[in-house]
């Protein structure tokens, strides 16, 4: 009789086919990631999304603005390059309304990064920034990333929720 095979099992043998997994959760962790899907108050967005559908005019995409957060006032972008991109006096700002965030003339963006610009104060990390000079979002606006030239980078439309994956 022919039989039926086993069929071959794929992959790492034993722990090593959960490990890679949970190590990239416990970064994502680390780095102020929420892993659950959802909450009663804030909407899940994950920074790190790679199909974020704002409008992208230089740097060939690599830098997005990937959330807009209207109730926490904070704005994530992602550079979803594979080098560190130099973010020197880049300019954060709202199509309505006023303020702007001025990155520093060293500011940087990690390989695959993100960074937080929040609102308010706060103390500065490398992956959160803080300004009471920032702009303060809002919905049925954009929010405007700009070069050190002036040149429009990235631009999202801020909807009607609180949470605005771009």
């Amino acid at each position: 009789m022919g039989g039926l095979r086993k069929p071959r099992r794929r992959g790492k043998p034993g722990a090593a086919r959960w490990l890679a997994p949970a190590a990239l959760l416990l970064a994502l962790a680390a780095a102020g990631c929420r892993t659950d899907a959802y909450d009663d108050k804030h909407p899940y967005t994950n920074p790190l999304d790679p199909s974020p559908t704002g409008t992208s005019t230089a740097v060939a995409g690599s830098v997005v603005i990937s959330s807009v957060d209207t109730t926490l006032q904070v704005v994530t972008l992602v550079n979803q390059s594979g080098t560190t991109l130099g973010l020197g006096l880049w300019t954060l700002t709202q199509s309505t309304g006023s303020g702007i965030y001025s990155f520093g003339s060293t500011s940087t963006l990690t390989a695959a990064g993100f960074v937080r610009v929040h609102t308010g104060s706060g103390s500065n990390s490398a992956t959160d920034l803080y300004s009471t000079a920032a702009p303060t979002w809002a919905v049925n606006s954009s929010a405007l990333l700009k070069d050190n030239a002036g040149t429009l980078i990235y631009s999202c439309v801020i909807g009607g929720t609180t949470g605005t994956t771009c």
